[in-house]
């Protein structure tokens, strides 16, 4: 599973924005062709750093998001670390009836 989230993060982070960049080079030199330039001064005046840093800032967000998204999840996750802590200690150490024992194993509400 390591290696297959590795895999997906390397080629959706990286794959997809170099595209991305590289897609709105594109553009911009085509934009600039039916200005009726040749193919060679669309090229030249398409400006490639330029084009590619704006793409890539455009897809900024996207990522940004996206790395939210997995922390909110990962805390998520913590969360309920905490929970099943506390029910483990208070099952152990506080010595709970028998119905404070089904209440403490029973499943959360739905």
């Amino acid at each position: 599973m390591h290696k297959l989230y590795a895999f997906f993060v390397f080629n959706n982070l990286f794959v997809f924005s170099l595209f991305a960049a590289v897609w709105g080079y594109i553009t911009a030199v085509t934009n600039l062709r039916q200005k009726n330039t040749s193919v060679w001064d669309a090229i030249k005046q398409g400006n490639i750093f330029n084009q590619v840093m704006l793409t890539l800032c455009s897809v900024t967000p996207f990522w940004i998001t996206w790395l939210l998204q997995r922390n909110l999840g990962a805390a998520v996750d913590l969360v309920q670390v905490f929970n099943l802590a506390w029910g483990s200690f208070s099952r152990k150490f506080l010595s709970p009836t028998p119905r404070q024992l089904i209440e403490l194993s029973a499943p959360q509400p739905f």
